[in-house]
């Protein structure tokens, strides 16, 4: 086996080994546990075969080895958050379907206006599989597909910040998103240049006035429930 190894790597006799190891002689099968390959490099399996040990025959294979996506997670805000306060989102929860051990990858953040068509665009947000897509009716496909995600833009009207010093965690200051947009913040994570992304909508809204506990003597292994008021006019307001 040979691939886009260095000539020390390809000298060091690990093929060799590997061999020895997964190929079975007797019947010609080779065995490539998961892992063994690595994304992105391109590899030649040669195979020879003799019957008599003079007259000798060879056969090739090509493997290109790709990247698996990564499958990016993005949590935080739980589908809405009080502008007043400061929002952190987070994608640490990203993996590698190839190897859930590496971190070797990068992720950073961006945000889309989904105010105009809401929150449920599945084309954009990739919730769709392509047999319920193609299930849609022209009209509603048109609209999807002609929606254009708008800038996110503060209270103030200027940028949304997305600082992020890992590119993992970023953290939207208090005042920042405006009541009732639907802004769309995207991870795009990378991998031997293979981008994926994932989503987290956020609705702002704002809550005003106090929230009181209503005091209750709680039993000791019972199923006990708390009862919480709030003293607000505002219909976004919540418990």
């Amino acid at each position: 086996m040979d691939s886009q190894k260095t000539d020390a790597e390809r000298n060091s006799g690990y093929w060799s080994s590997f061999l020895a190891e997964n190929f079975k002689q007797n019947k010609g099968i080779l065995k490539i546990p998961r892992n063994t390959l690595e994304a992105g490099r391109d590899y030649n399996i040669t195979v020879g075969a003799s019957s008599d040990n003079q007259n000798w025959g060879e056969g090739q294979i090509y493997i290109n080895v790709r990247q698996t996506p990564l499958e990016v997670v993005v949590e935080g805000g739980d589908r809405s958050a009080n502008v007043n306060v400061d929002l952190t989102l987070t994608n640490a929860g990203t993996t590698n379907p190839d190897d859930e051990t590496d971190t070797d990858f990068t992720c950073g953040w961006s945000c889309e206006d989904w105010t105009d068509i809401n929150v449920n665009n599945p084309y954009y947000s990739g919730s769709i599989a392509t047999e319920e897509w193609n299930e849609l009716d022209d009209d509603t496909q048109d609209e999807y597909l002609a929606h254009q995600p708008g800038i996110c833009t503060s209270q103030t009207g200027g940028a949304i910040s997305l600082n992020s010093q890992d590119g993992i965690d970023v953290t939207i200051p208090a005042g920042s998103i405006p009541v009732n947009k639907f802004y769309y913040f995207k991870s795009t994570c990378a991998k031997n240049s293979v981008e994926s992304y994932g989503y987290q909508w956020i609705r702002g809204i704002e809550s005003t006035g106090e929230v009181y506990i209503v005091p209750k003597q709680l039993k000791p292994n019972w199923k006990n429930k708390l009862q919480a008021r709030i003293t607000s006019e505002d219909p976004n307001a919540y418990v």
